[in-house]
């Protein structure tokens, strides 16, 4: 019995650990925040993305869905420092260095932080109008960084 216990509790941790969101890094950047971060009455225009992986080859924004995953959102859209699809559809274990020097920064984020050398930014930039006199943004940020000493 134990070591049907263990057989079952290793193809448990197995299968949840092993879980990942479907990335779709396919839709342009206006469809991508008329039709997949807004949901309701709001009105977008202005939509653009003038610092992103586009300037090494990669995409580095998209959609994802959580799949079969336990991830706490249904789906949403990403933004990424390095190929989008690298943060989905598969595990990957070896370190992601995809971004260069090439690949800029948001100078807008730098100057707000009080920063400089920054790289691989992508960021989005939209107006929006609301018929509602308030609107709510859910997200997290998360990172795969490690500090090498």
């Amino acid at each position: 019995m134990f070591k049907l216990f263990t057989i079952f509790l290793f193809f448990s941790c197995a299968m949840v650990c092993a879980q990942t969101i479907a990335i779709d890094s396919s839709v342009p950047v206006e469809e991508l925040i008329e039709t997949h971060l807004f949901d309701g009455c709001i009105e977008v225009s202005n939509v653009s993305s003038s610092v992103n992986g586009s300037v090494i080859g990669l995409t580095s924004f998209g959609t994802f869905s959580k799949s079969t995953s336990n991830f706490p959102f249904d789906n949403g859209i990403v933004l990424s420092t390095g190929n989008t699809n690298s943060a989905g559809n598969t595990v990957i274990t070896a370190n992601l260095n995809e971004g260069d020097t090439n690949w800029g920064t948001d100078s807008d984020l730098e100057d707000e932080l009080g920063i400089t050398n920054t790289f691989n930014a992508t960021s989005i930039e939209f107006d929006f109008i609301s018929a509602l006199d308030k609107v709510r943004f859910e997200y997290i940020l998360a990172s795969a960084i490690s500090v090498y000493l």
